[in-house]
This record gives C-alpha cells, structure tokens and sequence, in this order.
C-alpha cells in the first residue's frame, strides 16, 4: 500500500486475518491429481498424490487453524516468528506461512530446526524461535 495511511494497513491486516479468508487451491479429498500422476505426500498439508510439495500454496499462506505436516513449521509474515498453536506466539495475529524445517549446523532436512539440532554446542547464545528474543552468556574467553 503506497498511501501510508495507518488505518488502511491495520483494515488490511484484519482483513487477511478474518475467518472468510480461504484458499483458492483447495482440492475434495477424493479427487485424484488433475494428471493421474503419483506425487507421495505433501510435506504441508499431508494429502498424498494431489499435488507436488513444492507448489503447494501453505508455502505463502496457511488458513487459520489449519493443520501442517511435521516436517514445517509456521512463520509469521508480520513479524517472522514461529506460531503457537494457530496463531503468532509473539504478536497474536494468524497471518503465516509454511516452511520446511532445515538445520544448517547438521545439514538435516525437514527434521529440525537450527535451535533444536542435537549438534549444537553450547555457545553461551540461545535464542527463542517463538517470541524473536535471544540471550547471550558472557564467558570468560579460553
């Protein structure tokens, strides 16, 4: 929005938020692939061969209170932290997207997450994925 008019981004917001909100790219649960092809499961949404993972929309937008596979995470595209049940653990809103769990320390896809990976070494840093916050432990250097 180009205006800056402050009331129209907060309408904006509460409209992306409202319950009316809803996908254009819902499928029925028994209809097949358009194409008849076999795709495995959605690491998104979980339904098996309607669609391939990389093209699915929860990777820019998941409804409220929708379920995502356990492969994903949900970020909050206001403030990009991670929610709590269906809504933001930080700012409240339910405005998120999909993302698939990728740990860079380990290399390990769709498993965990960098502050949850068993590599980690205790670095004095710790950093909460939920509310954006982060400490760091002042050590004597070694």
């Amino acid at each position: 929005m180009e205006t800056g008019n402050k009331t129209e981004e907060s309408e904006h917001w509460k409209y992306e938020e409202s319950e009316d909100w809803k996908f254009e790219v819902e499928e029925s649960d028994d209809e097949k692939s358009k194409d008849g092809k076999s795709y495995g499961e959605c690491k998104y949404c979980l339904k098996v061969d309607k669609h391939p993972t990389q093209l699915y929309s929860y990777r820019y937008r998941v409804p409220k209170k929708a379920i995502v596979g356990e492969s994903c995470v949900v970020a909050c595209l206001v403030c990009g932290c991670v929610f709590r049940d269906s809504s933001c653990a930080d700012c409240g809103l339910s405005v998120g997207r999909a993302l698939l769990k990728h740990c860079t320390i380990c290399g390990k896809r769709e498993e965990h997450l960098n502050h949850e990976c068993p590599e980690r070494k205790d670095s004095g840093f710790t950093y909460d994925p939920y509310t954006g916050s982060f400490s760091v432990e002042i050590r004597p250097l070694k």
